[in-house]
């Protein structure tokens, strides 16, 4: 009986064992895409090179950060305790898209201390504030022959940046660590620049001296100050622990007639209600994930001064970076 039985038994077995695997499969490749989770951990070396950043910091999966693409943007990222304004100084190869791993200062605003991991939502912000003007660092050993640049303070991540080389504007190619490449220059002893956000927001800029290492800073910014987005205060921070109730309708008066106005812009991807936070005590948190390509982790595909000149209607690079993902993800840890 056990012997006739037993080939029987085997098959079941292997068949609960596959079906098993291969829903655990699905249910992670399901939150991989849509889990947004932080970490108190603060990000180790700084991938975008951004030496000194006056905000706290985060680092983003490879598939949002897109080859630094999203170096020097910032997040809105909202907790348990509420908001906070990060900026994205870092890649997180062993994050899961849709999670961060965030310096413990902007962490301990949202989940409090004694936390390890918590349940999250964030979105891109455009046109933040920022501190200073937009500047440039020159690399050491800077010559015409091989130039890296940076570009520090621009607040929305960069599309592109030009440099004016023997009468015309040339496109510099991005390295991994947030730098601007121009080999074998033929211009002037001063270098002007181009600036172009993911938003078509341009500023220009000339004069730049050969001084590798230190930041020349320029008189603006690549959006006007009239349409920053402020950081959330602390008071903010409290009162959105939880979710703010809808506002109660109230009779107005009729309105006078309005004059034609331009078309409405897209409205921005609707955004589900938080759900209760998850603490998730440190030892309990899972150990890293090896990093590997986003694809095999969580299928998803891998993205004198002048301003104020219009903005091009170029549709945003079409990789995964920050601008170009979602206004807001879902939370789901």
């Amino acid at each position: 009986m056990e012997r006739r039985h037993g080939p029987a038994l085997r098959r079941v077995a292997w068949t609960a064992w596959v079906s098993a695997a291969c829903t655990l499969i699905l249910l992670g490749g399901r939150a991989g895409r849509d889990a947004a989770c932080a970490v108190a951990a603060p990000p180790a070396g700084g991938t975008c090179s951004l030496a000194g950043a006056s905000a706290p910091v985060a680092a983003v999966s490879s598939v949002e950060f897109a080859g630094s693409a999203a170096c020097g943007g910032y997040l809105d990222v909202t907790g348990p305790l509420g908001t906070v304004r990060v900026q994205v100084a870092e890649e997180c190869r062993t994050c899961a898209l849709g999670e961060l791993d965030m310096s413990r200062e902007a962490f301990q605003r949202i989940a409090g201390s004694g936390t390890a991991r918590v349940r999250v939502s964030y979105h891109a912000v455009r046109n933040p504030e920022v501190p200073r003007p937009v500047g440039f660092r020159l690399t050491p050993g800077a010559t015409r022959d091989w130039l890296a640049v940076q570009v520090v303070d621009h607040g929305n991540p960069l599309r592109t940046l030009e440099i004016r080389d023997g009468g015309s504007w040339r496109a510099l190619p991005r390295t991994a660590d947030n730098h601007w490449l121009a080999p074998r220059l033929t211009g002037s002893a001063r270098y002007a620049f181009r600036v172009t956000d993911v938003y078509g927001q341009r500023l220009t800029t000339t004069g730049i001296r050969p001084a590798p290492g230190s930041v020349q800073r320029t008189s603006r910014r690549l959006y006007s100050p009239a349409s920053a987005s402020p950081a959330p205060t602390p008071r903010a921070l409290s009162a959105r622990t939880h979710p703010r109730a809808a506002p109660q309708a109230h009779k107005r008066d009729p309105a006078p007639p309005r004059p034609a106005a331009a078309p409405a812009a897209p409205a921005a991807p609707a955004v589900r209600p938080p759900s209760s936070a998850r603490v998730v005590p440190k030892h309990e948190r899972p150990p890293e994930r090896p990093a590997g390509p986003p694809a095999d982790r969580h299928g998803a595909a891998a993205r004198s001064d002048s301003v104020g000149e219009p903005a091009d209607r170029r549709a945003p690079p079409r990789h995964g970076s920050l601008a170009a993902l979602p206004t807001t993800r879902p939370f789901l840890c």
